[in-house]
């Protein structure tokens, strides 16, 4: 049995709460109707997320274990 999960794309990054939330969704199969995406979120009332901010314009790989 595999126990891993892999997520591979160049997020679509969106905000809301006037900024201070920053939204980056891993989506390989590029929203379809069916599927596995992963939301990574920032969160700062000064509007600073220097760390999700590298991830825009690169592809990310995202690894998820299943632990039992």
């Amino acid at each position: 049995m595999d126990n891993k999960v892999i997520v591979e794309a160049v997020p679509h990054f969106s905000t809301e709460d006037g900024g201070c939330a920053k939204i980056a969704e891993v989506c390989p199969n590029d929203f379809a109707d069916e599927g596995i995406f992963v939301r990574i979120q920032s969160w700062s009332e000064k509007h600073n997320h220097d760390t999700l901010d590298k991830l825009e314009g690169k592809k990310v790989r995202v690894t998820i274990e299943v632990v039992d």
